[in-house]
């Protein structure tokens, strides 16, 4: 059985939180001082979205 067959409010929960904790960093710290975690954090921002969506359909 395919995990998001199994658990799809759980795992659609921990997209929206990886999302919104990403968008939050993204507004709250300065580029110059966090790059690496900036961007860590954009890179969370667009793949969540294309993960869930790929779980949701597989």
């Amino acid at each position: 059985m395919k995990t998001f067959d199994k658990y799809p409010c759980t795992i659609t929960l921990m997209c929206i939180l990886l999302v919104l904790v990403s968008m939050i960093w993204l507004w709250t710290h300065e580029g110059c001082t966090h790059p690496l975690e900036n961007m860590t954090a954009f890179m969370l921002l667009v793949s969540t979205p294309v993960m869930w969506a790929h779980w949701a359909t597989d």
